[in-house]
């Protein structure tokens, strides 16, 4: 399959019940915002720095449009919504950069692991890959817990990346060659 297929087609990659599908404008729903609002659960993220409404969350979902990188929705077999995952694919060096949320009802049971796996192990069936790369604040353990089992594997330290409560740290960077 080729990036083309990958922007066209609904339902992209699926495996142990969960499917990675395009995210979508119904997506959108109180609950989804109330993730992303939450500043205790975003706090090792720069997602905490907006205050997020279904006009914002449609203007994001647009950038997507006509581009290389993908948004998609992480769901169960009810259609339920887990979480997400953007991949910001350079097609001109052959990397991914992915990023995962996973509800807050929904941390801790495995689905980060998951969605980390699907797209590692089917990612680079559809696309050109050299590597695929994911990044986290240093404190953010839970992360770089599901990142480091998902075979990923440390690449570098960038020092000072990440501001929180006042404290300058780092983001570290994890990286899966092809």
């Amino acid at each position: 399959m080729s990036q083309r297929f990958l922007q066209e087609a609904e339902l992209l990659l699926m495996e142990a019940g969960i499917s990675l599908r395009k995210f979508k404008a119904s997506d959108i729903t109180p609950a989804y915002l109330g993730w992303l609002n939450d500043k205790d659960y975003m706090k090792y993220s720069n997602q905490r720095h907006s205050v997020h409404t279904e006009e914002s969350s449609m203007q994001y979902l647009k950038s997507f449009e006509n581009s290389s990188n993908f948004f998609l929705s992480v769901e169960d077999l009810n259609a339920e919504l887990l979480g997400t995952c953007t991949v910001n694919y350079d097609s001109h060096n052959h990397h991914a950069n992915i990023g995962v949320l996973v509800s807050p009802e929904n941390s801790s049971r495995g689905i980060g692991k998951l969605i980390f796996r699907i797209i590692l192990t089917q990612l680079p069936n559809h696309i050109k890959l050299n590597k695929i790369v994911a990044g986290t604040c240093e404190l953010n353990s839970k992360m770089i817990s599901v990142i480091e089992n998902s075979g990923m594997r440390f690449e570098y330290r960038v020092p000072g990346e990440f501001l929180l409560d006042g404290e300058y740290l780092d983001n570290l960077m994890f990286a899966k060659y092809y």
